[in-house]
């Protein structure tokens, strides 16, 4: 397996465990996230890394209860997906994100941007 798209993980302050695969120089500030759809994970983006490595990192998490990451706490709306996603960007000091969205993971950048537009 290519370990540019190994699966990491990070422990949330929430206490899930978000799993996620990223690519592209880790010093790059303008970072790019994909967010899958249900049902999906990480890996349905692998293969699209190479087409944003030159102007992004990218970050590819599993969302809560989705690949490899954790569902200790039952959903209870859209927000707690948003919230993972914020704190995920907080344990690595992302300040600004671009989000692309596939089906559920549309929805879920949605409303990331509703509940932080900075």
């Amino acid at each position: 397996m290519d370990t540019e798209h190994e699966l990491k993980k990070v422990e949330l302050s929430n206490g899930e465990t978000m799993a996620y695969r990223e690519a592209g120089d880790i010093s790059n500030s303008r970072v790019l996230v994909l967010v899958h759809g249900a049902m999906g994970s990480s890996d349905v983006f692998v293969h699209l890394f190479s087409q944003f490595t030159d102007s992004f990192r990218v970050i590819a998490p599993d969302l809560r209860g989705h690949g490899q990451t954790t569902y200790v706490t039952p959903q209870k709306s859209p927000d707690d997906t948003a919230e993972d996603l914020k704190l995920l960007f907080d344990a690595h000091g992302h300040k600004k994100v671009y989000l692309l969205g596939w089906s559920m993971g549309g929805g879920v950048g949605m409303k990331f941007t509703a509940n932080h537009p900075e």
